[in-house]
């Protein structure tokens, strides 16, 4: 069997094709292997990721947003009454206390004085 120019050109053009595809498979492998040495860069660097936002995060308040708890139930008249009541006692309590170390703060400096000290 001879080879005629119509074979060898049959030929030449499936070689063209395979040598294509195998181009295109290889560029695809690359494209593959890069994207997995991606994912395993990210995984690698994942729990490093983590700590720096924890530690960036340790010392912010959060949002108002993220403070609702969504199952919450709204409270009853009587339960912000009585909410509103101990704030109130807080604050005289803290207002108490404040000026009972001014007043110490006052007596000291009067005694200091009479003592002749100051």
């Amino acid at each position: 069997m001879a080879n005629t120019p119509k074979t060898l050109r049959s030929s030449k053009t499936k070689r063209a094709e395979l040598e294509q595809r195998l181009k295109d498979i290889r560029q695809q492998e690359s494209t593959i292997k890069e994207r997995i040495y991606k994912l395993e860069a990210s995984i690698a660097a994942a729990p490093g990721i983590e700590s720096a936002r924890r530690l960036r995060m340790w010392n912010t308040v959060p949002a108002d947003d993220a403070r609702m708890i969504p199952a919450a139930r709204p409270r009853t008249r009587y339960q912000r009454q009585l909410v509103n009541r101990s704030r109130s006692r807080q604050a005289l309590t803290a207002l108490l206390l404040a000026g009972i170390g001014v007043l110490l703060a006052l007596w000291l400096s009067y005694q200091l004085k009479a003592s002749g000290l100051i």
